[in-house]
């Protein structure tokens, strides 16, 4: 199953999946409607691009309220000041075709980043308040998910390593989808010496794996606030187990609880 992409997260929450509106400004635009423009539309910043159909890294700019403010001091009156006259702040753009995982880094790093399309037209801005309000727990699931199967491939490869197969590697691991590393614990699971019941262990494993499946298609019956909370409980759970392999522990003992 694939991740979402940005595009896919944008048009998700739209019946007709259509593009999303984007609210901007042009430099030769007098910094007044700038500040209406922010003030009615509740934005901590807004897009300077000097064409609605490009934005490339050389056009397009960002308007905040301290570089309002900045104008303001400086005694500059907003009906007459165009906004390219302003100290504007350079803003990273993304190409929606890019996975959401990376959105969400590159929103963490620069606070904002202009989406475009694969023609370079920008429709979109995703800023880290975004993320908090709208899209924080599907933001926070994909990290979840990424580090569960991230814990998984380690202790396959670890228990391959401990056993002397050398048959799995960290390379292969990587290549393997959720199903394929369900099958591998499953058919490793004597060498990994795990002290906890192999039965609720898998039964959990299954339940992220079929979560994982209606998240990432955007169901609409998908309550993703309980499935966080047991991803947040199964990476804590993964935390604590040993890096290597136990020596000790038959298959099927009972061990660590599961549910939290």
């Amino acid at each position: 199953m694939n991740e979402p992409t940005i595009a896919d997260v944008l048009s998700a929450p739209l019946p007709d999946r259509r593009r999303p509106e984007l609210v901007f400004v042009k430099p030769e635009e007098r910094l007044g409607v700038a500040i209406a423009q922010m003030l009615l539309n509740d934005f901590s910043q807004v897009p300077v691009i000097r064409k609605a159909e490009g934005a490339s890294s050389l056009q397009a700019k960002m308007l905040t309220w301290p570089s309002v403010a900045q104008a303001l001091l400086e005694g500059r009156v907003p009906e007459e000041t165009s906004v390219g006259q302003l100290q504007l702040q350079p803003i990273a753009t993304l190409k929606d075709q890019v996975k959401f995982r990376t959105a969400v880094r590159e929103v963490l790093r620069h606070d904002a980043v202009l989406v475009c399309d694969a023609q370079g037209m920008a429709y979109a801005i995703l800023t880290a308040h975004d993320l908090l309000k709208r899209y924080h727990l599907l933001a926070e699931h994909l990290l979840l998910l990424e580090s569960v199967e991230k814990s998984l491939r380690q202790l396959l490869v670890a228990s391959a390593s401990a056993a002397g197969t050398g048959e799995l590697n960290a390379t292969k691991a990587q290549e393997w989808t959720m199903a394929e590393l369900i099958k591998g614990i499953a058919a490793n699971w004597a060498a990994m010496r795990l002290s906890i019941d192999r039965g609720r262990f898998m039964e959990k494993l299954e339940e992220i794996r079929l979560f994982r499946n209606d998240a990432l298609h955007f169901k609409d019956n998908v309550d993703f606030q309980p499935k966080v909370e047991m991803l947040r409980a199964f990476c804590r759970f993964l935390e604590r187990l040993p890096s290597q392999p136990s020596p000790r522990g038959p298959e099927g003992a009972q061990g660590q609880d599961l549910s939290e």
